[in-house]
Protein backbone atom coordinates (compact mmCIF):
# COMPACT_ATOMS: atom_id res chain seq x y z
CA UNK A 1 0.00 0.00 0.00
CA UNK A 2 1.44 3.40 -0.93
CA UNK A 3 2.65 5.43 2.04
CA UNK A 4 0.78 8.54 0.81
CA UNK A 5 -2.52 6.64 0.97
CA UNK A 6 -1.78 5.43 4.48
CA UNK A 7 -0.85 8.89 5.66
CA UNK A 8 -4.19 10.27 4.45
CA UNK A 9 -6.12 7.76 6.60
CA UNK A 10 -3.90 7.18 9.61
CA UNK A 11 -2.88 9.54 12.33
CA UNK A 12 0.48 11.03 11.28
CA UNK A 13 2.24 9.65 14.37
CA UNK A 14 1.03 6.11 13.58
CA UNK A 15 2.22 6.50 10.00
CA UNK A 16 5.62 7.65 11.29
CA UNK A 17 5.85 4.59 13.53
CA UNK A 18 4.92 2.32 10.62
CA UNK A 19 7.69 3.92 8.59
CA UNK A 20 10.18 3.14 11.37
CA UNK A 21 9.07 -0.50 11.43
CA UNK A 22 9.40 -0.62 7.65
CA UNK A 23 12.91 0.90 7.85
CA UNK A 24 15.34 0.76 10.77
CA UNK A 25 13.12 -1.54 12.88
CA UNK A 26 12.19 -3.90 10.03
CA UNK A 27 13.92 -6.90 11.61
CA UNK A 28 12.79 -6.23 15.17
CA UNK A 29 10.00 -8.39 16.56
CA UNK A 30 8.04 -7.95 19.76
CA UNK A 31 5.23 -10.17 21.04
CA UNK A 32 2.42 -9.82 18.46
CA UNK A 33 4.11 -6.74 17.00
CA UNK A 34 6.39 -6.60 13.97
CA UNK A 35 6.52 -4.88 10.60
CA UNK A 36 4.22 -7.39 8.87
CA UNK A 37 1.56 -7.25 11.61
CA UNK A 38 1.50 -3.46 11.63
CA UNK A 39 1.47 -3.34 7.83
CA UNK A 40 -1.47 -5.78 7.67
CA UNK A 41 -3.42 -3.82 10.28
CA UNK A 42 -2.77 -0.57 8.40
CA UNK A 43 -3.97 -2.22 5.19
CA UNK A 44 -7.10 -3.34 7.03
CA UNK A 45 -7.69 0.25 8.15
CA UNK A 46 -7.27 1.45 4.56
CA UNK A 47 -9.78 -1.15 3.29
CA UNK A 48 -12.22 -0.12 6.02
CA UNK A 49 -11.77 3.52 5.05
CA UNK A 50 -12.47 2.70 1.40
CA UNK A 51 -15.60 0.76 2.41
CA UNK A 52 -16.85 3.71 4.45
CA UNK A 53 -16.23 6.12 1.57
CA UNK A 54 -18.06 3.81 -0.83
CA UNK A 55 -20.97 3.52 1.61
CA UNK A 56 -21.08 7.32 1.94
CA UNK A 57 -21.25 7.69 -1.83
CA UNK A 58 -24.05 5.13 -2.00
CA UNK A 59 -25.89 6.89 0.84
CA UNK A 60 -25.59 10.25 -0.89
CA UNK A 61 -26.95 8.78 -4.13
CA UNK A 62 -29.82 7.10 -2.26
CA UNK A 63 -30.66 10.34 -0.41
CA UNK A 64 -30.69 12.27 -3.69
CA UNK A 65 -32.96 9.67 -5.30
CA UNK A 66 -35.27 9.77 -2.28
CA UNK A 67 -35.45 13.56 -2.36
CA UNK A 68 -36.37 13.44 -6.05
CA UNK A 69 -39.16 10.97 -5.27
CA UNK A 70 -40.45 13.12 -2.41
CA UNK A 71 -40.47 16.21 -4.63
CA UNK A 72 -42.30 14.32 -7.37
CA UNK A 73 -44.91 13.13 -4.87
CA UNK A 74 -45.41 16.68 -3.55
CA UNK A 75 -45.86 18.03 -7.08
CA UNK A 76 -48.42 15.34 -7.89
CA UNK A 77 -50.19 15.87 -4.56
CA UNK A 78 -50.47 19.61 -5.27
CA UNK A 79 -51.94 18.85 -8.68
CA UNK A 80 -54.29 16.22 -7.22
CA UNK A 81 -55.59 18.70 -4.65
CA UNK A 82 -56.14 21.32 -7.35
CA UNK A 83 -58.13 18.86 -9.47
CA UNK A 84 -60.08 17.72 -6.41
CA UNK A 85 -60.99 21.34 -5.56
CA UNK A 86 -62.48 21.81 -9.01
CA UNK A 87 -64.35 18.53 -8.63
CA UNK A 88 -65.60 19.51 -5.14
CA UNK A 89 -67.25 22.76 -6.27
CA UNK A 90 -70.73 22.79 -4.78
CA UNK A 91 -69.90 19.91 -2.39
CA UNK A 92 -69.45 21.75 0.90
CA UNK A 93 -68.29 18.80 2.99
CA UNK A 94 -65.67 17.71 0.45
CA UNK A 95 -64.49 21.31 0.02
CA UNK A 96 -64.07 21.62 3.80
CA UNK A 97 -62.02 18.42 3.88
CA UNK A 98 -59.78 19.63 1.05
CA UNK A 99 -59.36 23.02 2.70
CA UNK A 100 -58.19 21.23 5.86
CA UNK A 101 -55.27 19.66 3.99
CA UNK A 102 -52.23 21.96 3.96
CA UNK A 103 -49.62 20.40 1.70
CA UNK A 104 -46.03 21.54 1.98
CA UNK A 105 -44.70 23.42 -1.00
CA UNK A 106 -42.30 21.38 -3.10
CA UNK A 107 -38.76 22.70 -2.90
CA UNK A 108 -36.35 23.02 -5.76
CA UNK A 109 -35.35 19.71 -7.24
CA UNK A 110 -31.86 18.71 -6.16
CA UNK A 111 -29.44 18.36 -9.00
CA UNK A 112 -28.13 14.83 -9.26
CA UNK A 113 -24.63 14.83 -7.83
CA UNK A 114 -21.70 13.76 -9.93
CA UNK A 115 -20.75 10.15 -9.60
CA UNK A 116 -17.27 10.06 -8.18
CA UNK A 117 -15.03 7.28 -7.14
CA UNK A 118 -14.52 6.79 -3.41
CA UNK A 119 -11.76 8.98 -2.07
CA UNK A 120 -11.94 11.41 -5.00
CA UNK A 121 -11.84 15.10 -4.20
CA UNK A 122 -15.21 16.80 -4.74
CA UNK A 123 -15.29 19.37 -7.51
CA UNK A 124 -15.19 22.95 -6.36
CA UNK A 125 -18.20 25.05 -7.21
CA UNK A 126 -18.11 28.28 -9.16
CA UNK A 127 -15.84 29.64 -11.82
CA UNK A 128 -12.13 28.90 -11.69
CA UNK A 129 -9.88 31.80 -10.74
CA UNK A 130 -8.07 33.60 -13.48
CA UNK A 131 -4.35 33.01 -13.73
CA UNK A 132 -2.40 35.89 -12.25
CA UNK A 133 1.00 35.09 -13.77
CA UNK A 134 2.19 38.19 -15.55
CA UNK A 135 -1.11 39.97 -14.89
CA UNK A 136 -0.97 43.73 -15.00
CA UNK A 137 -2.93 46.19 -12.88
CA UNK A 138 -2.75 49.77 -14.14
CA UNK A 139 0.45 48.96 -15.98
CA UNK A 140 2.13 47.49 -12.87
CA UNK A 141 2.96 43.80 -12.54
CA UNK A 142 0.57 42.35 -9.93
CA UNK A 143 3.34 40.28 -8.36
CA UNK A 144 5.15 43.53 -7.41
CA UNK A 145 2.16 45.06 -5.60
CA UNK A 146 2.16 44.28 -1.83
CA UNK A 147 -0.91 42.44 -0.60
CA UNK A 148 -3.45 44.42 1.42
CA UNK A 149 -3.83 43.31 5.04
Amino acid sequence: MPESTLRSVLDPSVADLLALFAGPLAGVRFPEIDHETLRDLAASVERGHAEVEEARALLTAAETALELRVQELLLRAQRARAYARVYAEGKTELQAQLDGIALPKPGPRPAPGPVTSPGAEPRKRGRPRKARDGAQLFGVDVAEVPAAE
